[in-house]
């Protein structure tokens, strides 16, 4: 990426990150091509939620964004995998996608780690809001079919 960026009035900045080549995941070293992230992402319109404008933007696919976000497996990236994952079109090919790059027994068993903890459950509450047990079941049972 290269970030460009400007100071406007007030002291407000304003920046903008354009893709050169490819994403790099600084722990694994995984790397995401830009034709990899064009061809996994759409142009659409995104929408404000509490004004009227919209913008124009590229919007990776739901299924790629589980491979990226599984790969880096920070704490945010677990978090948000758990919960995106029963959206998912093709478990396969995120399974593919994430093996191509790095061990994808390695990033769940990190995963399994981190979601089986007595904190992930109540961590999610405050972003995610209240999560009955039946649906972090379903959540959890998502992830499992993960495995080979």
């Amino acid at each position: 990426f290269q970030r460009y960026e400007k100071e406007l009035e007030n002291k407000f900045l304003v920046s903008i990150d354009i893709l050169i080549e490819k994403v790099i995941d600084r722990q694994t070293k995984a790397t995401f091509s830009s034709e990899w992230i064009f061809n996994n992402s759409n142009v659409l319109f995104l929408k404000g939620k509490t004004i009227t404008e919209q913008i124009q933007t590229r919007i990776i696919n739901i299924d790629a964004l589980i491979a990226m976000k599984t790969i880096s497996c920070r704490q945010t990236d677990i978090r948000d995998v758990f919960m995106m994952l029963p959206n998912a079109k093709n478990k396969e090919w995120i399974k593919e996608e994430i093996s191509k790059r790095y061990n994808l027994n390695n990033r769940l068993e990190k995963t399994m780690k981190k979601i089986t903890s007595k904190q992930f459950k109540d961590g999610l509450s405050g972003v995610y809001g209240f999560i009955d047990n039946k649906l972090f079941e379903k959540h959890k049972k998502a992830i499992n079919s993960l495995k080979k």
